[in-house]
Protein backbone atom coordinates (compact mmCIF):
# COMPACT_ATOMS: atom_id res chain seq x y z
CA UNK A 1 0.00 0.00 0.00
CA UNK A 2 1.09 3.61 -0.91
CA UNK A 3 0.92 6.94 0.20
CA UNK A 4 -1.74 7.65 -2.42
CA UNK A 5 -3.69 4.64 -1.84
CA UNK A 6 -3.83 5.00 1.94
CA UNK A 7 -4.62 9.14 2.03
CA UNK A 8 -8.09 7.80 -0.01
CA UNK A 9 -8.34 5.13 2.06
CA UNK A 10 -8.56 7.22 5.46
CA UNK A 11 -10.08 10.11 2.99
CA UNK A 12 -12.96 7.89 2.47
CA UNK A 13 -13.56 6.08 5.54
CA UNK A 14 -13.31 9.88 7.22
CA UNK A 15 -16.04 10.91 4.62
CA UNK A 16 -17.89 7.92 4.95
CA UNK A 17 -18.43 8.29 8.96
CA UNK A 18 -19.72 11.87 8.25
CA UNK A 19 -22.13 10.40 6.13
CA UNK A 20 -23.29 7.61 8.67
CA UNK A 21 -23.64 10.94 10.94
CA UNK A 22 -25.43 12.76 8.86
CA UNK A 23 -28.16 10.23 7.71
CA UNK A 24 -28.43 9.30 11.33
CA UNK A 25 -29.62 13.28 12.32
CA UNK A 26 -31.43 13.53 9.57
CA UNK A 27 -33.66 10.31 10.48
CA UNK A 28 -34.41 11.59 13.42
CA UNK A 29 -34.98 15.43 12.60
CA UNK A 30 -37.48 13.78 10.46
CA UNK A 31 -39.02 11.61 12.98
CA UNK A 32 -39.41 14.18 15.91
CA UNK A 33 -40.98 16.30 12.98
CA UNK A 34 -43.87 13.93 12.03
CA UNK A 35 -44.00 11.97 15.29
CA UNK A 36 -47.70 12.60 15.73
CA UNK A 37 -48.57 10.74 12.69
CA UNK A 38 -46.47 7.55 13.72
CA UNK A 39 -44.38 5.66 16.25
CA UNK A 40 -41.43 6.84 16.92
CA UNK A 41 -38.15 5.50 15.87
CA UNK A 42 -35.81 4.02 19.01
CA UNK A 43 -32.55 3.59 18.48
CA UNK A 44 -31.80 1.49 21.52
CA UNK A 45 -34.26 -0.90 23.12
CA UNK A 46 -33.27 -0.46 26.96
CA UNK A 47 -35.03 2.68 29.39
CA UNK A 48 -32.32 4.72 31.15
CA UNK A 49 -33.62 5.88 34.58
CA UNK A 50 -34.05 9.46 35.35
CA UNK A 51 -31.09 10.62 37.72
CA UNK A 52 -33.15 12.84 39.79
CA UNK A 53 -36.39 11.55 41.32
CA UNK A 54 -38.88 13.25 43.43
CA UNK A 55 -39.27 10.03 45.70
CA UNK A 56 -36.43 9.45 48.09
CA UNK A 57 -34.55 5.91 46.99
CA UNK A 58 -35.50 3.09 48.87
CA UNK A 59 -33.25 0.74 51.05
CA UNK A 60 -33.18 -2.73 52.02
CA UNK A 61 -33.16 -4.17 55.24
CA UNK A 62 -29.97 -4.90 56.31
CA UNK A 63 -29.06 -7.23 59.29
CA UNK A 64 -26.11 -5.67 61.20
CA UNK A 65 -23.32 -7.96 62.01
CA UNK A 66 -22.33 -9.08 64.93
CA UNK A 67 -18.83 -9.84 66.47
CA UNK A 68 -18.38 -12.05 69.06
CA UNK A 69 -15.58 -11.51 71.76
CA UNK A 70 -14.31 -15.16 72.76
CA UNK A 71 -12.73 -15.15 69.52
CA UNK A 72 -9.19 -15.58 69.35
Amino acid sequence: MNIDQAASFLTGSILFGIGVVCLTVTILVVNNLFSKYWKPVVFTKYLFPTTFSDTPPRFVDTVEPTFNKDTK
